[in-house]
């Protein structure tokens, strides 16, 4: 099996037609899937380009693609509409390469994202608003590396996006994320999600729904590299992990993948010339797998970006892997194909890292120290319970001694009282006398 590197993308139309584009020897392919003629129609719509662009539908069956020239530099914004393509060059005084563009519709608004290198290892963040043929450009904010750049994440949230990238941050690369507020222009301070101090690439997330998002990458160690699953809480302006799995051994594991297939959440990657794939069912606490798809072994497989507006699909991912020409997604889904690895624990003196069992952020336990705490709960009740028993035979025991000392001091005031009639009688009879 071989992963080719052409940028590729899928979209779906809202008829099921599916539209494959690629980058292949310089030049953007445009290949359309009729799926009422049960035919497919190929052309070529950019010559000399760069190998980073970007395409997606709305929901009008409309496709939106920014793309760069190769000989000018020329920064294109592309829309296809009933067989026709209208192009819009985004003006520049400065001539660069652009790195991962990205658009966002925001009702007649275009928001279009890319990453340039501003000098040695830094590449600065930059936003263009597009409105009719209006342009209003500006630098958010500069990412810096150790001379790779990571792919960064556009997510829509709210009235805005998050941006999840990798930032060098004390030597080591750490994932960030800001909120940029499409509507006021306005960009939040940065979040650290995690200050481990391990270099980390290949960056994927997916949002389950208003307050989780889910993020995949590769963590190198040793020289390798295995796949982290994190979940994030967005439930308040303090984002912060919240739960952890690690989903390989230390390989060559890389291009994570997050697919939310019906509720299942799968993570899948490319490892050793082959696919594999852990999935957390829904309604489960713990990831399963990892599975190997042998089914495609000796295929090319491309890493296709998808975007679809079809309505009540049954997954939704950034990115899977597929099989090419012919296109069918493999990594997720029903695992008759797929043959489960058991998963092993490394032990001491073992210099070859082997598969762990997924864990929480929060650590999970093995079952023979599972079965000591239990022990020491127990023990713990039942010293506890003894306590509590005590207290309250002190507690009966002070009531006790409480009303026997009221009753005391009750006697005592009656006594006192007696003895001052006592004196007051005494008292009168000597002044009778």
């Amino acid at each position: 099996m071989s992963l080719l590197k052409n940028s590729s993308y899928l979209l779906t139309d809202t008829f099921g037609n599916i539209y494959h584009i690629l980058y292949k020897d310089n030049n953007i392919e445009f290949i359309r899937y009729d799926k009422i003629l049960s035919n497919s129609k190929q052309n070529t719509i950019a010559k000399n380009c760069n190998e980073h662009f970007f395409a997606t539908i709305d929901k009008n069956n409309k496709i939106y693609m920014i793309y760069q020239k190769l000989d000018n530099n020329e920064i294109y914004f592309n829309t296809y509409s009933n067989g026709i393509w209208n192009s819009l060059i985004l003006p520049s005084e400065e001539k660069y390469k652009i790195y991962e563009p990205y658009i966002i519709k925001d009702y007649n608004n275009f928001h279009v994202f890319y990453v340039k290198n501003s000098g040695s290892n830094d590449y600065d963040f930059i936003h263009t608003s597009i409105y009719n043929k209006d342009l209003i450009k500006n630098k958010l904010f500069t990412i810096k590396t150790k001379g790779i750049l990571n792919s960064y994440n556009v997510i829509p949230y709210n009235k805005g996006i998050i941006i999840l990238y990798i930032d060098l941050k004390n030597h080591y690369n750490n994932i960030v994320m800001r909120y940029f507020d499409l509507e006021n222009n306005k960009l939040e301070k940065e979040i650290i999600l995690n200050k481990e101090k391990n270099e980390k690439y290949y960056l994927d997330s997916l949002l389950l729904n208003n307050k989780t998002l889910s993020m995949t990458y590769s963590v190198k160690q040793e020289e390798n590299f295995k796949i982290v699953f994190d979940y994030v809480n967005l439930n308040n302006k303090h984002a912060q992990v919240e739960s952890r799995a690690i989903l390989s051994n230390l390989s060559n594991a890389i291009y994570p993948t997050i697919i939310n297939n019906n509720g299942d959440i799968w993570t899948c990657w490319y490892e050793y010339q082959n696919i594999m794939s852990s999935v957390k069912r829904k309604n489960k606490d713990n990831f399963e797998g990892p599975y190997l798809w042998r089914k495609v072994k000796g295929e090319n497989i491309l890493r296709y970006a998808y975007y679809s507006n079809i309505k009540n699909n049954s997954y939704k991912f950034n990115y899977a892997f597929g099989t090419f020409p012919d296109i069918s997604f493999i990594g997720f889904g029903d695992i008759s194909d797929a043959e489960k690895i058991p998963l092993k624990k490394k032990l001491k003196d073992d210099d070859d890292m082997e598969y762990v069992k997924p864990e929480k952020y929060y650590k999970e336990y093995e079952d023979d120290e599972l079965d000591k705490f239990k022990s020491e709960i127990k023990e713990n009740k039942k010293l506890i319970t003894k306590i509590l028993q005590s207290n309250i035979k002190e507690n009966d025991t002070y009531e006790q001694l409480n009303e026997r000392f009221e009753k005391i001091e009750n006697n005592y005031k009656e006594l006192e009282n007696r003895i001052n009639e006592i004196e007051e009688f005494l008292t009168r009879r000597r002044r009778g006398s």
